[in-house]
């Protein structure tokens, strides 16, 4: 273990390589808490929609119809932008029940809309 610190310190590469595992391990074990959704979630009727986030006025949000989109062609999938339609994107908002680590019963995410609340 005391080679494994030394060579981290003498080596720029190894340790910022160390540093991105060390982060993805911990993206993994707080993926339900940074997901909106759990991963089964379907919304059929938006399945042909395009995934889409605009700022409007100063505020990070996205429309409750396809994200302020609507199908203006249903043959070629072509979208048109419904202006001033969006639902605001929130940090730490109530959502699907989900267990942290499988364990611990929780409710809040880390991003959402506020359509839950």
């Amino acid at each position: 273990m005391k080679n494994f610190f030394h060579a981290l310190r003498n080596r720029p590469v190894a340790s910022l390589s160390f540093s991105v595992l060390i982060i993805l391990y911990l993206g993994m074990g707080f993926a339900e808490f940074a997901a909106p959704y759990k991963p089964g979630t379907s919304f059929a009727d938006f399945s042909y929609h395009p995934p889409n986030m605009r700022w409007y006025s100063q505020k990070l949000g996205f429309g409750p119809q396809v994200q302020g989109h609507a199908v203006i062609n249903e043959i070629t999938w072509k979208y048109a932008r419904i202006k001033g339609d969006y639902t605001r994107v929130r940090l730490f908002v109530k959502g699907e029940p989900y267990r942290l680590f499988g364990i611990i019963p929780l409710e809040h995410h880390l991003i959402g809309v506020s359509h839950f609340q």
